[in-house]
């Protein structure tokens, strides 16, 4: 898997809060970590990646290019 690429953080964020298991939350710190990217800001590019590649709408895809 190739490392995720971070880019400049929008100017408006908005906080969520997700439940997950502990067992996934330690596989995800473990990967950032092997990346050097703290876990919240990993979940978000994972977040950003998917919708990237799921995405038809071309206005998210601009947005999120």
């Amino acid at each position: 898997s190739q490392p995720i690429q971070d880019k400049p953080t929008p100017e408006r964020q908005v906080r969520i809060k997700v439940r997950v298991p502990d067992d996934v939350l330690d596989a995800v710190k473990d990967c950032a970590k092997a990346q050097g990217t703290p876990y919240t800001r990993y979940i978000r590019l994972l977040m950003e990646r998917e919708l990237l590649q799921s995405s038809s709408n071309p206005v998210l895809n601009e947005v999120l290019a």
